[in-house]
């Protein structure tokens, strides 16, 4: 049978947040600004942040505006990540012997757009999978990355940097080796490019293997005080990832049906969905269902994958924010979502790590188009007649991730930056 997303409930249009959403936005940049680094202490804080992809990636389906903005101020989030593809700006790094000046005009825009709402930006070099792969192995494209690195950090170094900051690179890769060499090699490269330029935003960089737990985990810091060490979370990709469009997911159990529940002592064989290749398939789904059950996929499990992160960035000295974590839309029902997000993001707070949600108005989106809308083949709402977009929050997201005070864990100690 033929999935379709569930509708989601949406939020009234655009109002004043209360005075309980107020003081709950206020709670996290309070702790952070105790802070006793000075360096750090001029750094924008990043602990609710809400990833804009599909705007300047991809397609560019989800254009923004500054209402957008403004709600996403209102709240409750501080920040929010651009991903950036460089060819959806008009930047050509692949072949060419050098590196000709690049056009800031996109990227200026979208930043002053958020700066303008009271919101705290992270730029995120976001390339598609195939310049990425160049980046990392081609020795011509790799120069004019890192050339392009020193263009944007020179660019931007007079910006505010209690409002900037920059992620050179989007899930590394180098997935042929078992150990971060390569990226290792790579990351001093582009450190050294922007130094040269800017001695002050914040940089934000990951491990390999695509960013994940495991590859930042076999990563070492960097002397730099000035380094936010991140990671992505969609564990379990049965959950999170079930029913995408796209390669491997689209050819493998998890286009094979619908409705799996989270936490995972939740799901009923009763829940279970098969489409006609799931019935064609039903032993492969039944295997993948129970090793999901068997994993106990809820909050227990989830902190502690967060912890031996916590453990990683105690052992360094260094902080480090989860900047993508997020569950599609397409097959599960809002109260899977909202019980997944709620678990993370808790998950992250009681380990005082700050977090950015995948994502704001896509596959993954925590708000819904209101009216003036259309739907792609896969399934995802998307802007017509370049009106600007009118949306709001969908309710148990939203719930989910910005809290009352009295539901956030504690943590026991706080750890400051590297000292230097």
């Amino acid at each position: 049978m033929n999935i379709s997303p569930s509708a989601p409930s949406i939020t009234p249009p655009l109002k004043k947040p209360d005075a309980s959403r107020f003081i709950r936005g206020c709670l996290f940049p309070l702790i952070a600004a105790l802070s006793t680094n000075p360096l750090w202490a001029q750094t924008p804080p990043l602990l609710k942040g809400v990833n804009l992809s599909h705007w300047l990636t991809y397609e560019g389906r989800q254009p923004i505006s500054q209402r957008d903005m403004n709600m996403i101020k209102a709240h409750g989030f501080d920040h929010i990540r651009i991903p950036f593809n460089p060819h959806n700006l008009g930047w050509t790094l692949d072949r060419a012997k050098d590196l000709k000046p690049l056009p800031f005009e996109r990227l200026d825009a979208a930043i002053r757009l958020g700066i303008e709402a009271g919101l705290n930006v992270i730029i995120d070099f976001h390339p598609e999978e195939a310049l990425k792969q160049q980046i990392e192995e081609d020795p011509t494209v790799r120069r004019n990355f890192i050339a392009a690195w020193s263009q944007i950090a020179r660019h931007y170094a007079t910006w505010p940097e209690q409002r900037l900051a920059f992620e050179p690179l989007n899930e590394p890769q180098f997935w042929g080796s078992d150990n971060p060499e390569g990226w290792i090699s790579l990351r001093a490269d582009i450190l050294k490019s922007i130094r040269k330029q800017d001695l002050k935003h914040l940089i934000l960089l990951s491990g390999f293997h695509g960013g994940g737990v495991e590859g930042l985990l076999q990563t070492p810091p960097l002397e730099d005080p000035l380094i936010l060490y991140t990671f992505h979370y969609y564990d379990p990709q049965l959950l999170t990832h079930l029913g995408a469009t796209w390669e491997p997911y689209s050819s493998n159990v998890n286009s094979m049906f619908s409705g799996l529940r989270y936490p995972s002592d939740q799901n009923r064989d009763e829940n279970i969905l098969l489409n006609d290749s799931g019935h064609s398939h039903r032993y492969l789904v039944n295997l993948a269902i129970q090793d999901y059950e068997a994993q106990n996929w809820g909050y227990d499990r989830i902190l502690k994958d967060i912890q031996r992160v916590s453990r990683w960035a105690t052992d360094h000295r260094v902080s480090v924010i989860c900047n993508e974590f997020g569950i599609a839309r397409f097959a599960v029902e809002p109260k899977t979502r909202a019980a997944w997000l709620h678990d993370v993001s808790t998950a992250l707070e009681s380990q005082a790590m700050g977090w950015t949600v995948w994502d704001y108005a896509d596959v993954f989106g925590i708000s819904a188009l209101l009216k003036d809308q259309r739907l792609t083949a896969d399934g995802v709402e998307i802007p017509i007649n370049g009106k600007p977009p009118y949306r709001a929050f969908i309710e148990e997201d939203l719930s989910a991730l910005i809290k009352p005070i009295a539901s956030v864990k504690t943590p026991a100690q706080k750890f400051e930056p590297q000292d230097q």
